[in-house]
C-alpha cells in the first residue's frame, strides 16, 4: 500500500515542459517569468560605427561700391563671407542582439552538428559494407568465367578426342 502511495506521489508530480509553460505563462506569473529571462538572457548592445559627414555652407555678402570720376566711373565689388556654417553628421547604427534566440540558435546548430556527424558515420559505413559486396560480387565473376572457360576447354578437348574432325 505504502508503494503504490509513493509511487502516485512521484508520478503525479512530475512536471512536463508543457505545463510549466501553461503555469508560467498565466498572468501572475508573468513578472517572475520576465525576471527569470532578463536574468538568464540579458539583451546584448552593440554600437556600429557609421560614416561621418562634415558639410560647409556659406552665405555671402555682397558690397557694391561706385566710384565716379569725371572721364570714368569705377564699380567696384566686394564679395564678403558673413556666415560659415559647419555641419557634421553622424551616423552609428545600434543593434539589439535576442540572447535568448542565440541560444536557442546555438543549441539547434549543435543538434544539427552531431545529427550531420552521425549521418557521415552511418554514410562511411554503408559505403565500407557496398564495397564488400562489390569485391564479393567480382570474386564470383572471376569464378564463373573461370568455370565457363575450363567447361569450353572440357568439351573443345572431348570433341577433338572423340571426332576426327581433319
Amino acid at each position: 500500500m505504502r508503494i503504490y502511495l509513493v509511487l502516485l506521489v512521484i508520478l503525479g508530480a512530475c512536471t512536463t515542459p508543457r505545463k510549466a509553460v501553461d503555469v508560467l505563462s498565466r498572468p501572475k506569473n508573468e513578472p517572475v517569468a520576465a525576471a527569470f529571462c532578463s536574468q538568464k538572457y540579458p539583451v546584448k548592445d552593440s554600437i556600429i560605427k557609421g560614416d561621418s559627414v562634415i558639410r560647409f555652407d556659406t552665405l555671402w555678402e555682397t558690397y557694391t561700391d561706385t566710384l565716379i570720376s569725371e572721364p570714368q566711373v569705377i564699380i567696384e565689388t566686394k564679395y564678403v563671407p558673413k556666415t560659415v556654417t559647419k555641419t557634421i553628421t553622424v551616423r552609428d547604427t545600434i543593434v539589439r542582439e535576442n540572447t535568448a534566440k542565440v541560444s536557442v540558435l546555438n543549441s539547434q546548430i549543435a543538434k544539427l552538428e552531431a545529427n550531420n556527424r552521425q549521418q557521415t558515420d552511418l554514410a562511411a559505413k554503408y559505403l565500407q559494407e557496398r564495397d564488400g559486396y562489390k569485391s564479393a560480387r567480382d570474386k564470383w565473376k572471376l569464378r564463373f568465367f573461370l568455370l565457363l572457360f575450363g567447361v569450353g576447354l572440357l568439351y573443345a578437348a572431348k570433341v577433338k578426342f572423340t571426332k576426327k574432325l581433319w
